[in-house]
């Protein structure tokens, strides 16, 4: 999606980025402390900031990261092995 002017596409505040993640604040309170959303970024000291298109892009690259590595590395779809899913530290088990 393209956005016409910034203001369509700054998010402003954690409350905001989490909504647009559909995730829960705190979620994205750990995934900044984490590192893992180097998207987002402070105007100022205390608000956090992200781009609706620059979180988009983020996912999109994660997707294509995990799918990658699926196919390189394929497993017996019958064990309970953990599979990574993306580099947000979330996993999959093997169906």
């Amino acid at each position: 999606m393209t956005y016409t002017n910034l203001a369509d596409d700054l998010l402003e505040g954690v409350d905001q980025i989490a909504e647009f993640l559909g995730k829960r604040p705190r979620q994205v309170e750990h995934l900044l402390r984490c590192g893992a959303l180097p998207v987002v970024f402070r105007i100022g000291t205390m608000v956090w900031h992200a781009r609706k298109s620059s979180l988009t892009r983020l996912i999109a690259e994660l997707e294509a990261n995990a799918s990658e590595q699926s196919s390189h590395s394929r497993r017996d779809i019958s064990s309970d092995t953990p599979v990574v899913a993306n580099d947000l530290n979330t996993t999959a088990t093997a169906m």
